[in-house]
């Protein structure tokens, strides 16, 4: 790893396609000879700051990872990967699993089963994070289960179907403490977390902290999960917005113009209030869904503006005042509201659950009724429809 004295000289430079490290007048490189530069910016802010922040005699776990991808991946190498047999053989938690007191195939290791039973109570509660993983993963690829050992094979299979990024982290950490594969696994992919694997390392070392550095492997996990979160690419709100309005209406999504104003008429009209009401008991009474306020018909955008309530704020306040007087104070929870922007406008996005009880559309003025979703549309029931409906729908 290069030497990082004069930390100050460093910069972070945008280019046309990606973000790089400068030392000074030049690009700085990995131990390979590879600019430390990515198209994803947020990740190579991440190693700046690590850089910009670290002693001089202390290793910066990012830009350790940016090489293994950069100058071992990337370049066809894989540590892990090609021992991926061995690995799997030694680690405890796949020879627990397969109910082995030994790697198959190979002698006892006497020294790994008493450091498990040393720390049974540690390896115990990691045991339970193991198994969701493994029965997870079991659903989704049912031929892990025909194979002879179908821990061994989810693991295998998992490893092979991440990231690069992942995938470097995986071989850091297999590198610097040699704790098999699967709480490396299970580390970078979000299924413990970094107390959690520190405390694995204890289970695997009989109980015995002084057998590692715990401190240093606390932090050292914990830059790994910081890099996998510096790895991630924020979703554009804006993008996300235009992909699910280009999905069009559908028995879980449905737009509406405005709250409250009626475009044709000019005014305020309480049955426009009431169609996002019927939408939203709809939602709550079915299997959930999403109302986009603000939206026309065909896609384009009105914007809540429309509805002249001055600010977000007190059209918000207005929805949830709706919501609270016509379907119950109770209802709230079900309910999530966000305000966007898309193309200068203002829309809401109203979210709603499945509710556990039935929810009756109670606004004054009007009857009673009880709405469900009936493919992008809410469709009123009768009493006697709602009763049968009812009775088949929600938990008595």
């Amino acid at each position: 790893m290069n030497e990082m004295n004069d930390s100050l000289l460093l910069d972070l430079v945008k280019r046309s396609d990606d973000y790089i490290i400068y030392k000074g007048d030049l690009p700085l490189l990995t131990n390979g000879g590879f600019e430390v530069a990515h198209a994803n910016g947020r990740l190579v802010k991440h190693i700046l700051t690590d850089l910009l922040m670290a002693r001089s005699d202390e290793p910066v776990v990012s830009l350790q990872l940016f090489e293994i991808q950069r100058d071992v991946l990337m370049e066809g190498g894989d540590p892990v990967g090609s021992s991926m047999a061995a690995i799997l053989a030694s680690d405890p938690f796949v020879m627990v699993k397969a109910g082995l007191s030994k790697p198959k195939g190979s002698d006892p290791d006497p020294s790994s089963v008493e450091r498990l039973n040393l720390s049974l109570w540690i390896f115990s509660e990691l045991l339970g994070s193991v198994n969701a993983f493994f029965e997870e993963r079991v659903k989704q690829d049912e031929l892990a289960v025909d194979a002879e050992n179908p821990f061994a094979a989810v693991i295998q299979k998992t490893y092979g179907g991440l990231t690069l990024e992942e995938k470097a982290a995986i071989n850091y950490l297999v590198g610097e403490h040699e704790p098999g594969i699967v709480l490396p696994l299970l580390l970078t992919i979000n299924r413990i977390s970094p107390a959690e694997y520190s405390k694995g390392m204890v289970a695997l070392t009989g109980g015995h902290p002084q057998d590692h550095d715990l401190s240093s492997i606390l932090h050292e996990s914990s830059a790994v999960r910081d890099y996998m979160l510096a790895c991630e690419i924020r979703p554009n709100r804006v993008e996300e917005l235009e992909s699910l309005i280009k999905l069009g209406e559908s028995n879980q999504l449905e737009f509406k113009s405005t709250l409250r104003w009626d475009l044709r008429q000019g005014k305020t009209a309480q049955h426009i209030e009431r169609s996002v009401l019927k939408t939203i008991s709809a939602f709550l009474n079915s299997e959930g869904g999403t109302l986009l306020v603000g939206v026309r018909d065909d896609g384009s955008v009105e914007g809540i503006e429309s509805d002249r309530l001055q600010t977000d704020d007190r059209w918000l306040l207005h929805l949830w005042t709706l919501i609270r007087t016509c379907f119950g104070r109770d209802v709230t929870p079900y309910i999530t509201t966000k305000i966007e922007k898309l193309e200068g406008k203002t829309i809401c996005l109203v979210k709603c659950d499945s509710s556990l009880r039935p929810v009756f559309l109670k606004q004054p003025g009007f009857e009673e009724e009880f709405y469900i979703r009936i493919g992008p549309a809410s469709a009123a029931m009768s009493v006697s429809e709602a009763l049968n409906y009812i009775a088949d729908h929600f938990q008595q």
